[in-house]
């Protein structure tokens, strides 16, 4: 059987109905024609081409591609949000920290300690106080969030990532940090990409 899709005129969303509307341009479609799956552009019905796995994309008839409808404000809350939310077993940041080059990898394998030593030595750089809440937390907490203000710094508080560019010349970046706890906020995608 076959069924009209056309531009709504109130919304202008694609409908099908089985009778082509009066007054309005239409056209045929198959009779399982999803409405979702197609848009109306140059006098065409057109299928829509899978998404991409990306949370915030819509598709842009105009460029007949996927974008990212998201403001740089926005991309910027959104990325914070994720990396609010995100944490990571303890000892994979502590191995993923020294592949970026925080430590040597052998300071991983000496289990006479329970930090890789260049940890031990930022914790010992603390005040007595902070220094002790510091280590209890970190010994007996399995995962570390991403926004630790001991990580990356906060009000005050110098955290390890900070600490390391100063006291030893060792630069680890935001991006990555994103990649060593794997925060899920993927690239915008914009028209032409």
């Amino acid at each position: 059987m076959t069924r009209y899709a056309y531009l709504d005129p109130d919304d202008g969303s694609i409908a099908i109905d089985d009778i082509a509307p009066a007054g309005i341009t239409s056209y045929a479609v198959a009779d399982n024609t999803d409405p979702n799956r197609i848009y109306i552009k140059d006098d065409a019905v057109h299928a829509v081409p899978l998404r991409p796995d990306h949370p915030f994309v819509v598709f842009d008839v105009a460029t007949e591609q996927w974008v990212d409808p998201r403001d740089p404000a926005q991309i910027a809350v959104d990325l914070h949000l994720a990396r609010y939310a995100t944490n990571t077993d303890k000892n994979l940041v502590f191995y993923r920290l020294s592949a970026a080059g925080a430590y040597p990898a052998s300071e991983l394998a000496d289990d006479s300690t329970f930090f890789p030593a260049t940890v031990e030595e930022y914790l010992n750089s603390l005040p007595p106080a902070e220094h002790d809440m510091v280590k209890a937390a970190l010994k007996y907490e399995p995962k570390i969030w991403r926004l630790h203000p001991h990580l990356v710094g906060d009000a005050g508080i110098t955290g390890f990532v900070p600490w390391l560019a100063v006291q030893k010349g060792i630069t680890i970046t935001e991006d990555q940090l994103d990649q060593i706890f794997e925060v899920p906020v993927p690239e915008p995608i914009y028209a032409g990409e």
